[in-house]
């Protein structure tokens, strides 16, 4: 926040204190924390931070890289009708 010019902080603080009213102090910063660790440069907008705040007080939010890739094996035995090891079916 410290390097934000004045117009980018007044829009920062306000949206910290809109999600804060909207989810609680803790996940309002929580949510800070995540969208300033992506880009500092953006300032902090209430239209991306309230919702990343409540889906992190109600235990939504998955952090970037925790999200685990869906296993999408049976559409490939499907497509290429061939089983894991690669062996036609």
């Amino acid at each position: 926040l410290d390097s934000m010019d004045e117009k980018t902080l007044r829009e920062s603080l306000k949206a910290i204190g809109d999600a804060c009213r909207a989810a609680g102090f803790d996940p309002a910063m929580q949510a800070c924390g995540e969208i300033l660790r992506s880009n500092r440069d953006m300032g902090l907008h209430a239209d991306s931070l309230t919702p990343i705040a409540l889906r992190m007080r109600d235990g939504e939010w998955e952090y970037p890289g925790g999200i685990e890739e869906p296993d999408l094996s049976g559409y490939d035995r499907f497509i290429t009708g061939t089983d894991d090891g690669g062996e036609e079916r």
